[in-house]
Protein backbone atom coordinates (compact mmCIF):
# COMPACT_ATOMS: atom_id res chain seq x y z
CA UNK A 1 0.00 0.00 0.00
CA UNK A 2 1.36 3.37 -0.65
CA UNK A 3 -0.06 6.75 0.91
CA UNK A 4 -0.88 9.69 -1.15
CA UNK A 5 -0.20 13.55 -0.27
CA UNK A 6 -3.29 15.21 0.74
CA UNK A 7 -4.96 16.94 -2.28
CA UNK A 8 -8.01 18.06 -1.70
CA UNK A 9 -9.88 19.31 2.15
CA UNK A 10 -12.83 17.22 0.62
CA UNK A 11 -13.46 13.55 -0.35
CA UNK A 12 -16.48 12.20 -1.62
CA UNK A 13 -17.50 8.61 -2.29
CA UNK A 14 -19.47 8.23 -5.34
CA UNK A 15 -19.96 10.67 -8.42
CA UNK A 16 -23.94 10.04 -8.74
CA UNK A 17 -26.19 13.13 -8.60
CA UNK A 18 -25.70 13.17 -4.51
CA UNK A 19 -21.89 13.41 -5.13
CA UNK A 20 -21.29 15.35 -7.89
CA UNK A 21 -23.83 17.91 -7.44
CA UNK A 22 -22.35 18.35 -4.05
CA UNK A 23 -18.30 18.76 -5.16
CA UNK A 24 -19.56 21.09 -7.86
CA UNK A 25 -21.03 23.02 -4.90
CA UNK A 26 -18.06 22.98 -3.17
CA UNK A 27 -15.79 23.79 -5.73
CA UNK A 28 -17.39 26.43 -6.81
CA UNK A 29 -16.51 27.87 -3.04
CA UNK A 30 -13.25 27.47 -3.54
CA UNK A 31 -13.22 24.46 -1.47
CA UNK A 32 -10.72 21.62 -3.18
CA UNK A 33 -12.27 18.61 -3.79
CA UNK A 34 -12.10 15.16 -4.58
CA UNK A 35 -14.20 12.45 -6.18
CA UNK A 36 -13.91 8.58 -5.82
CA UNK A 37 -16.35 6.26 -7.94
CA UNK A 38 -15.77 2.42 -8.71
CA UNK A 39 -17.27 3.26 -12.06
CA UNK A 40 -16.13 4.83 -15.58
CA UNK A 41 -18.39 7.05 -17.07
CA UNK A 42 -20.80 6.86 -18.80
CA UNK A 43 -22.18 4.68 -17.35
CA UNK A 44 -26.12 3.06 -16.70
CA UNK A 45 -27.81 2.87 -13.27
CA UNK A 46 -31.26 0.82 -12.57
CA UNK A 47 -33.94 3.80 -12.02
CA UNK A 48 -37.35 4.75 -13.37
CA UNK A 49 -35.81 7.83 -14.65
CA UNK A 50 -38.02 10.32 -13.59
CA UNK A 51 -36.59 13.72 -12.56
CA UNK A 52 -39.69 15.23 -10.20
CA UNK A 53 -40.76 18.70 -10.91
CA UNK A 54 -38.53 20.21 -7.65
CA UNK A 55 -35.70 18.20 -9.21
CA UNK A 56 -35.52 20.14 -12.98
CA UNK A 57 -36.19 22.86 -11.56
CA UNK A 58 -32.85 22.51 -9.38
CA UNK A 59 -31.36 21.50 -12.64
CA UNK A 60 -32.55 24.13 -14.82
CA UNK A 61 -31.63 26.72 -13.07
CA UNK A 62 -27.92 25.58 -12.57
CA UNK A 63 -28.11 24.68 -16.64
CA UNK A 64 -27.99 21.20 -16.45
CA UNK A 65 -30.52 19.68 -18.84
CA UNK A 66 -29.21 22.24 -21.80
CA UNK A 67 -28.89 19.71 -24.70
CA UNK A 68 -29.93 16.62 -22.83
CA UNK A 69 -32.85 14.56 -25.00
CA UNK A 70 -36.22 14.18 -22.15
CA UNK A 71 -39.60 14.00 -22.14
CA UNK A 72 -41.90 16.20 -20.54
CA UNK A 73 -44.42 14.42 -17.49
CA UNK A 74 -47.42 16.16 -16.36
CA UNK A 75 -48.36 13.84 -13.61
CA UNK A 76 -49.05 10.36 -12.11
CA UNK A 77 -51.99 7.75 -12.48
CA UNK A 78 -52.05 5.43 -9.98
CA UNK A 79 -53.66 2.17 -10.30
CA UNK A 80 -54.76 0.00 -7.97
CA UNK A 81 -54.61 -3.50 -8.11
CA UNK A 82 -59.06 -3.60 -7.67
CA UNK A 83 -60.83 -1.04 -8.70
CA UNK A 84 -60.55 2.32 -11.37
CA UNK A 85 -57.40 4.28 -10.80
CA UNK A 86 -56.64 8.04 -10.12
CA UNK A 87 -54.77 10.98 -11.80
CA UNK A 88 -52.68 13.71 -10.43
CA UNK A 89 -51.45 16.53 -12.70
CA UNK A 90 -48.35 19.31 -11.90
CA UNK A 91 -49.94 22.52 -12.00
CA UNK A 92 -48.82 24.35 -15.57
CA UNK A 93 -46.94 26.75 -14.09
CA UNK A 94 -44.61 23.66 -12.32
CA UNK A 95 -43.40 23.12 -15.83
CA UNK A 96 -43.82 19.00 -15.22
CA UNK A 97 -41.21 16.25 -14.57
CA UNK A 98 -38.94 15.16 -17.43
CA UNK A 99 -37.98 11.59 -17.92
CA UNK A 100 -33.99 11.34 -18.49
CA UNK A 101 -31.84 8.19 -19.44
CA UNK A 102 -29.16 8.32 -16.09
CA UNK A 103 -26.41 7.03 -18.27
CA UNK A 104 -26.42 10.90 -19.67
CA UNK A 105 -27.69 13.00 -16.97
CA UNK A 106 -24.97 11.05 -13.50
CA UNK A 107 -22.36 11.83 -17.21
CA UNK A 108 -23.38 15.70 -17.36
CA UNK A 109 -23.15 15.89 -13.64
CA UNK A 110 -20.15 14.22 -12.69
CA UNK A 111 -18.84 16.71 -15.90
CA UNK A 112 -20.13 19.75 -14.22
CA UNK A 113 -18.18 19.05 -11.23
CA UNK A 114 -14.76 18.49 -13.07
CA UNK A 115 -15.49 22.17 -15.13
CA UNK A 116 -15.91 23.77 -11.36
CA UNK A 117 -12.26 22.36 -10.20
CA UNK A 118 -13.25 18.95 -8.59
CA UNK A 119 -10.44 16.24 -9.08
CA UNK A 120 -12.77 13.31 -10.08
CA UNK A 121 -10.97 9.98 -10.35
CA UNK A 122 -12.92 6.62 -11.55
CA UNK A 123 -12.14 3.18 -11.01
CA UNK A 124 -11.39 4.10 -7.52
CA UNK A 125 -13.23 2.55 -4.03
CA UNK A 126 -13.44 3.49 -0.75
CA UNK A 127 -12.74 0.97 1.88
CA UNK A 128 -12.56 2.67 5.28
CA UNK A 129 -11.43 5.67 7.08
CA UNK A 130 -10.36 6.48 10.68
CA UNK A 131 -10.34 9.71 12.04
CA UNK A 132 -7.82 11.47 14.25
CA UNK A 133 -6.31 14.60 15.16
CA UNK A 134 -8.90 16.73 12.93
CA UNK A 135 -8.95 15.05 9.56
CA UNK A 136 -9.59 11.35 7.91
CA UNK A 137 -7.14 9.00 6.72
CA UNK A 138 -9.02 6.98 4.20
CA UNK A 139 -7.97 3.32 2.89
CA UNK A 140 -8.85 2.85 -1.17
CA UNK A 141 -7.98 1.05 -4.07
CA UNK A 142 -7.54 2.62 -7.27
CA UNK A 143 -6.37 0.83 -10.63
CA UNK A 144 -2.97 0.83 -9.15
CA UNK A 145 -3.93 -1.22 -5.80
CA UNK A 146 -4.77 0.14 -2.43
CA UNK A 147 -3.67 3.26 -0.76
CA UNK A 148 -4.04 5.63 1.52
CA UNK A 149 -5.10 9.78 1.63
CA UNK A 150 -5.75 12.52 3.80
CA UNK A 151 -8.32 15.14 3.65
CA UNK A 152 -10.15 17.22 6.34
CA UNK A 153 -13.98 15.77 5.71
CA UNK A 154 -15.46 12.69 3.90
CA UNK A 155 -19.06 12.90 2.05
CA UNK A 156 -20.68 9.41 1.88
CA UNK A 157 -22.48 9.73 -1.48
CA UNK A 158 -22.34 6.23 -2.84
CA UNK A 159 -25.61 5.15 -2.71
CA UNK A 160 -28.34 2.81 -1.06
CA UNK A 161 -25.68 0.21 -0.43
CA UNK A 162 -22.80 2.97 1.12
CA UNK A 163 -19.74 1.23 1.94
CA UNK A 164 -19.47 4.61 4.35
CA UNK A 165 -22.60 4.32 5.71
CA UNK A 166 -21.93 0.91 6.74
CA UNK A 167 -18.48 1.58 8.31
CA UNK A 168 -20.36 4.07 10.49
CA UNK A 169 -22.27 1.27 11.42
CA UNK A 170 -25.41 3.75 10.93
CA UNK A 171 -27.20 1.33 8.82
CA UNK A 172 -30.64 0.31 9.91
CA UNK A 173 -33.08 -2.08 7.40
CA UNK A 174 -36.36 -1.54 7.80
CA UNK A 175 -37.64 -5.08 6.79
CA UNK A 176 -40.80 -4.10 4.51
CA UNK A 177 -38.96 -2.70 1.97
CA UNK A 178 -36.63 -5.13 1.48
CA UNK A 179 -37.22 -4.97 -2.39
CA UNK A 180 -35.56 -5.85 -5.50
CA UNK A 181 -36.04 -3.20 -8.73
CA UNK A 182 -35.96 -5.29 -12.26
CA UNK A 183 -35.58 -2.45 -15.32
CA UNK A 184 -36.28 -2.47 -18.57
CA UNK A 185 -36.96 -0.31 -21.73
CA UNK A 186 -40.37 -1.70 -24.21
CA UNK A 187 -41.25 -0.15 -27.41
CA UNK A 188 -44.69 -0.23 -28.66
CA UNK A 189 -46.55 -0.10 -25.40
CA UNK A 190 -50.40 0.11 -25.98
CA UNK A 191 -51.67 3.62 -24.39
CA UNK A 192 -48.85 5.51 -23.26
CA UNK A 193 -49.55 8.83 -22.74
CA UNK A 194 -47.36 11.74 -21.13
CA UNK A 195 -47.38 10.45 -16.65
CA UNK A 196 -46.04 8.37 -15.01
CA UNK A 197 -48.31 5.16 -14.38
CA UNK A 198 -47.73 3.14 -11.16
CA UNK A 199 -49.64 -0.10 -10.61
CA UNK A 200 -49.83 -1.49 -7.40
CA UNK A 201 -50.47 -5.29 -6.29
CA UNK A 202 -50.01 -7.14 -2.95
CA UNK A 203 -46.87 -8.02 -3.68
CA UNK A 204 -45.52 -6.12 -5.87
CA UNK A 205 -45.40 -2.89 -8.17
CA UNK A 206 -44.94 -1.86 -11.47
CA UNK A 207 -43.99 1.90 -12.72
CA UNK A 208 -44.35 3.09 -16.95
CA UNK A 209 -42.64 5.97 -17.72
CA UNK A 210 -42.25 7.68 -21.13
CA UNK A 211 -38.78 8.11 -22.61
CA UNK A 212 -37.35 10.47 -24.53
CA UNK A 213 -36.65 8.29 -27.38
CA UNK A 214 -39.59 6.93 -27.49
CA UNK A 215 -38.84 3.59 -25.27
CA UNK A 216 -40.84 3.20 -22.10
CA UNK A 217 -39.20 2.98 -18.79
CA UNK A 218 -40.57 -0.58 -17.01
CA UNK A 219 -39.67 -0.57 -13.72
CA UNK A 220 -40.77 -3.80 -11.19
CA UNK A 221 -40.25 -3.62 -7.68
CA UNK A 222 -40.94 -6.85 -5.97
CA UNK A 223 -40.19 -8.36 -2.55
CA UNK A 224 -36.78 -9.99 -2.36
CA UNK A 225 -38.21 -13.62 -1.66
CA UNK A 226 -39.77 -13.54 -5.02
CA UNK A 227 -36.39 -11.70 -7.10
CA UNK A 228 -35.25 -14.75 -8.39
CA UNK A 229 -38.98 -16.03 -9.46
CA UNK A 230 -39.35 -12.52 -11.19
CA UNK A 231 -35.13 -12.84 -13.00
CA UNK A 232 -36.48 -16.34 -14.75
CA UNK A 233 -39.16 -14.87 -16.00
CA UNK A 234 -39.83 -10.68 -16.15
CA UNK A 235 -42.55 -10.72 -17.81
CA UNK A 236 -44.63 -12.78 -15.64
CA UNK A 237 -45.13 -10.15 -12.92
CA UNK A 238 -47.03 -8.00 -15.60
CA UNK A 239 -49.39 -10.32 -16.31
CA UNK A 240 -50.23 -9.94 -12.37
CA UNK A 241 -51.67 -6.48 -12.98
CA UNK A 242 -55.24 -5.59 -14.81
CA UNK A 243 -54.43 -1.91 -15.56
CA UNK A 244 -51.36 -3.85 -18.43
CA UNK A 245 -53.44 -6.80 -19.80
CA UNK A 246 -52.66 -6.67 -23.33
CA UNK A 247 -50.76 -3.86 -23.66
CA UNK A 248 -47.33 -5.63 -24.35
CA UNK A 249 -48.73 -7.61 -27.01
CA UNK A 250 -46.98 -5.63 -29.54
CA UNK A 251 -44.16 -4.79 -27.34
CA UNK A 252 -40.30 -5.03 -27.78
CA UNK A 253 -37.82 -4.93 -25.14
CA UNK A 254 -34.92 -3.58 -25.37
CA UNK A 255 -31.41 -5.79 -24.47
CA UNK A 256 -30.64 -3.24 -21.22
CA UNK A 257 -31.95 -4.47 -18.29
CA UNK A 258 -31.01 -3.76 -15.21
CA UNK A 259 -31.29 -4.78 -11.67
CA UNK A 260 -30.99 -3.20 -8.03
CA UNK A 261 -31.85 -3.74 -4.27
CA UNK A 262 -32.02 -5.00 -1.68
CA UNK A 263 -34.06 -1.65 -0.97
CA UNK A 264 -35.19 -0.15 2.93
CA UNK A 265 -32.68 1.39 5.06
CA UNK A 266 -32.94 4.45 7.36
CA UNK A 267 -30.11 6.11 9.40
CA UNK A 268 -29.69 6.44 12.75
CA UNK A 269 -27.33 10.12 12.13
CA UNK A 270 -26.18 11.39 8.71
CA UNK A 271 -23.29 13.18 10.76
CA UNK A 272 -19.89 11.64 12.56
CA UNK A 273 -16.77 13.21 12.99
CA UNK A 274 -15.60 14.35 9.72
CA UNK A 275 -18.08 12.74 8.13
CA UNK A 276 -21.61 13.09 6.20
CA UNK A 277 -24.29 11.21 4.49
CA UNK A 278 -26.20 12.87 1.19
CA UNK A 279 -28.65 11.28 -0.69
CA UNK A 280 -29.84 7.72 -0.95
CA UNK A 281 -26.49 7.17 1.72
CA UNK A 282 -28.29 8.97 4.12
CA UNK A 283 -31.89 7.46 4.00
CA UNK A 284 -33.81 5.59 1.28
CA UNK A 285 -37.03 6.77 -0.60
CA UNK A 286 -39.25 3.71 -2.00
CA UNK A 287 -39.61 4.77 -5.99
CA UNK A 288 -43.46 4.08 -5.29
CA UNK A 289 -43.86 7.68 -3.62
CA UNK A 290 -41.14 9.79 -5.65
CA UNK A 291 -37.72 9.60 -6.55
CA UNK A 292 -34.35 10.20 -5.25
CA UNK A 293 -32.57 12.42 -7.32
CA UNK A 294 -34.59 15.32 -5.55
CA UNK A 295 -33.34 14.45 -2.43
CA UNK A 296 -29.79 14.08 -3.78
CA UNK A 297 -29.47 17.22 -5.28
CA UNK A 298 -31.53 19.14 -2.15
CA UNK A 299 -29.57 17.31 0.45
CA UNK A 300 -26.20 18.40 -2.01
CA UNK A 301 -26.99 21.82 -1.29
CA UNK A 302 -27.73 21.13 2.24
CA UNK A 303 -24.39 19.62 2.83
CA UNK A 304 -22.38 22.15 0.93
CA UNK A 305 -23.59 24.88 3.31
CA UNK A 306 -22.59 22.56 6.35
CA UNK A 307 -19.15 21.94 5.31
CA UNK A 308 -18.41 25.50 3.70
CA UNK A 309 -19.20 26.65 7.60
CA UNK A 310 -17.44 23.48 9.18
CA UNK A 311 -14.27 23.84 7.49
CA UNK A 312 -13.91 27.81 7.96
CA UNK A 313 -13.94 27.13 11.61
CA UNK A 314 -12.01 24.63 12.28
CA UNK A 315 -12.30 20.33 12.40
CA UNK A 316 -15.43 19.38 10.78
CA UNK A 317 -16.42 17.19 13.93
CA UNK A 318 -19.70 15.72 14.51
CA UNK A 319 -20.60 18.82 16.68
CA UNK A 320 -19.74 20.90 13.84
CA UNK A 321 -21.61 19.21 11.11
CA UNK A 322 -24.54 18.96 13.35
CA UNK A 323 -26.24 21.85 11.35
CA UNK A 324 -26.32 19.48 8.47
CA UNK A 325 -28.38 16.68 10.70
CA UNK A 326 -31.08 19.73 11.88
CA UNK A 327 -30.89 21.07 8.29
CA UNK A 328 -32.11 17.32 6.88
CA UNK A 329 -34.20 16.60 8.87
CA UNK A 330 -36.19 19.79 8.66
CA UNK A 331 -35.84 19.31 4.31
CA UNK A 332 -36.49 15.45 4.72
CA UNK A 333 -38.50 14.12 7.73
CA UNK A 334 -41.47 15.16 6.34
CA UNK A 335 -41.51 13.38 3.14
CA UNK A 336 -40.06 10.09 4.79
CA UNK A 337 -42.67 9.90 7.33
CA UNK A 338 -45.33 10.78 3.91
CA UNK A 339 -43.34 7.99 2.23
CA UNK A 340 -43.80 5.25 4.88
CA UNK A 341 -47.90 6.02 5.00
CA UNK A 342 -47.99 5.68 1.34
CA UNK A 343 -46.24 2.23 1.28
CA UNK A 344 -47.86 1.06 4.19
CA UNK A 345 -51.39 1.98 1.95
CA UNK A 346 -49.95 0.76 -1.17
CA UNK A 347 -49.27 -2.63 0.85
CA UNK A 348 -52.95 -3.08 1.68
CA UNK A 349 -55.34 -3.53 -1.46
CA UNK A 350 -58.40 -2.70 0.25
CA UNK A 351 -57.09 0.45 1.60
CA UNK A 352 -55.42 1.87 -1.45
CA UNK A 353 -58.99 1.17 -3.67
CA UNK A 354 -60.94 2.82 -1.23
CA UNK A 355 -58.60 5.96 -1.02
CA UNK A 356 -57.87 5.62 -4.92
CA UNK A 357 -61.70 6.20 -5.26
CA UNK A 358 -61.78 9.03 -2.40
CA UNK A 359 -58.90 10.93 -4.56
CA UNK A 360 -60.94 10.34 -7.67
CA UNK A 361 -64.08 12.21 -5.98
CA UNK A 362 -61.54 14.73 -4.84
CA UNK A 363 -59.04 15.82 -7.75
CA UNK A 364 -57.55 18.61 -6.36
CA UNK A 365 -56.52 16.90 -3.36
CA UNK A 366 -55.47 14.16 -5.55
CA UNK A 367 -53.75 17.08 -7.59
CA UNK A 368 -52.04 17.97 -4.06
CA UNK A 369 -50.93 14.43 -3.54
CA UNK A 370 -48.68 14.29 -6.60
CA UNK A 371 -47.60 17.95 -6.23
CA UNK A 372 -46.23 16.58 -2.63
CA UNK A 373 -44.02 13.57 -3.75
CA UNK A 374 -43.36 15.96 -6.97
CA UNK A 375 -41.54 17.92 -4.56
CA UNK A 376 -43.65 21.27 -5.16
CA UNK A 377 -45.79 21.10 -2.18
CA UNK A 378 -44.75 21.01 1.44
CA UNK A 379 -45.33 17.09 3.18
CA UNK A 380 -47.16 19.09 5.89
CA UNK A 381 -50.13 20.00 3.00
CA UNK A 382 -50.76 16.30 3.29
CA UNK A 383 -49.97 15.13 6.89
CA UNK A 384 -52.63 17.99 8.05
CA UNK A 385 -55.79 17.40 9.49
CA UNK A 386 -57.67 19.82 6.78
CA UNK A 387 -56.37 17.05 3.98
CA UNK A 388 -57.68 13.58 5.98
CA UNK A 389 -60.97 15.74 6.75
CA UNK A 390 -61.57 16.46 2.88
CA UNK A 391 -60.54 13.31 1.89
CA UNK A 392 -62.84 11.27 4.27
CA UNK A 393 -65.67 13.66 4.08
Amino acid sequence: MHNEDQQADVLIVGGGPAGAWTARLLAERGVPVTVWDRAVFPRDKACGEYLSPGAVGILRAAGALEGLPGARISGVQVFPHKGEPFDGCFASGDGGGLSVRRIALDARLLEMARRAGADVRESTAYASHTWESGGATVQGRGPDGPFAARFKAVVGADGGHSAVARHLGVVRPIARHQKVAFVGHVRGIAGMADRIELHAGPRCTVGLGPGSDGATNVTAVVRQTEARQVADDPAAVLRRFPGLAGRFEAAEWEPDGLTTGTFGHSVTTPVADGVLLVGDSAGFIDPFTGEGVYFALRGAELAADALSAALASGPASARALAVYQRAHRAAFGGRYALCDIIQRVVAAPAALSFFAARLRRHPDLADMLIRTTGDILPPRRILSLAFGARLLA
